[in-house]
């Protein structure tokens, strides 16, 4: 019986975790592109009318307090946490909403679409495995 050796080289070794990295780089990335929206507060605001009919619409103010901000990430991730300190105007806009308010949803969404982060990864290492073992040859 003929002994047989697995060799590990250190490019397979640190292969491995060189594509889990840039699979959650490539799946941070994606999540960055999420959509935000809002719930405002509207605990100081009447839903009657002056003849008591129930308002069919209510106008909320730029002023007024978001009472939870939503982040529906592109990976199916849906993130509500309440935001006290912004307002219906900065939300509005997206674009006013500040990268250190957004992080911690992008991070959060991000650790939650795991499986994404499992998949690209080894998708990569099994290109970086094959890239390195199989060798084609066109004639």
């Amino acid at each position: 019986m003929e002994k047989r050796t697995i060799t590990i080289t250190p490019i397979i070794f640190f292969g491995f975790f060189l594509c889990m990295l840039l699979g959650f780089l490539i799946t941070f990335g994606i999540e960055h592109t999420g959509k935000f929206s809002f719930l405002p507060d509207m605990s100081g605001t009447s839903m009657y009318d002056e003849y008591g009919r129930y308002k069919m619409t209510n106008y909320v103010s730029n002023d007024a307090r978001v009472a939870k901000l939503i982040y529906d990430s592109p990976l199916g991730a849906t993130i509500e946490k309440p935001e006290p300190n912004l307002t219906v105007w900065d939300v509005r806009f997206a674009d006013n909403i500040s990268y250190e308010t957004k992080f911690p949803y992008v991070i959060e969404s991000t650790l939650f679409n795991y499986k994404y982060i499992l998949i690209i990864g080894l998708a990569l290492y099994i290109l970086l495995v094959l890239s390195t073992k199989v060798k084609i040859r066109y004639k």
